[in-house]
């Protein structure tokens, strides 16, 4: 799973931290524009192995970089959920 969030996370977001629990997942990240985090989030909402995408938490920095701090959580599908062949 941790290769195919690589795959499909554009350029400009870095992760902070990713945590697993079961078949949920937590990212926290940062975009360096807002049309990096939609990228990211449709990529997100069209994967074959994620569903229910949600933003928790979105804030801009303000530091004057303009860079968005933010948690998106998402279910891993229940169809590969136990497959330890997923990617």
């Amino acid at each position: 799973m941790i290769h195919h969030l690589e795959q499909i996370t554009p350029t400009g977001v870095y992760f902070t931290s990713l945590s697993f629990k079961k078949d949920e997942i937590t990212i926290h990240a940062t975009a360096n524009t807002s049309t990096s985090l939609t990228l990211f989030t449709n990529n997100l909402k069209t994967s074959k192995y994620l569903s229910d995408v949600s933003i928790t938490n979105l804030l801009r920095d303000v530091s004057g970089t303009g860079a968005l701090k933010f948690q998106i959580v998402t279910s891993v599908k229940s169809s590969i959920s136990g497959d330890e062949t997923q990617p």
